[in-house]
């Protein structure tokens, strides 16, 4: 492992390109409310980082967006940059860390192969769970930037 320093704009471009020279052969990014600073990878930086991930195509990139929600900066995402790549929607942060849930998207052998390895444990939430968030994702019910909801969840109407 890697330190990569982090300011207010997210990861250092330069201790990026030195940590990929060195022989790193995965970043993980938090995009918004990176812990324990806050940062937010921000326009210019973005475009930084996505021209230092050119130069490294065989990189594994995986993006954590667990700050979806409850942060009110735009994102600002590095994914598909390189060949393989995830990004990660948690909901844990904005509905509770008991509601461990999170969707997933990425490039075709990285989702294959993160199917692989769900195949090899319990890997299952309840339906009753997942339509939960889902609502609450379609409804914008925590999002601080429409707060309050433009129509009450159904359990309070």
């Amino acid at each position: 492992m890697t330190p990569v320093r982090v300011d207010d704009e997210g990861p250092l471009p330069d201790d990026v390109s030195a940590a990929l020279e060195s022989g790193a052969r995965a970043l993980i990014v938090t995009d918004r409310a990176q812990n324990p600073t806050g940062a937010v990878v921000s326009g210019p930086r973005a475009r930084a980082l996505r021209s230092v991930l050119r130069g490294h195509p065989e990189t594994l990139l995986i993006e954590d967006d667990h700050g979806h929600g409850i942060v009110d900066r735009p994102l600002h995402a590095l994914a598909g940059t390189t060949r393989t790549w995830a990004f990660v929607r948690s909901a844990a942060k904005a509905y509770g860390p008991d509601l461990r849930l999170a969707v997933l998207t990425g490039d075709a052998v990285t989702l294959d192969r993160v199917r692989g390895r769900q195949r090899l444990g319990p890997g299952w939430v309840t339906r009753i769970t997942q339509r939960a968030v889902a609502r609450l994702w379609a409804e914008e019910a925590v999002d601080t930037r429409r707060w309050p909801p433009r129509t009450p969840p159904a359990a309070t109407r």
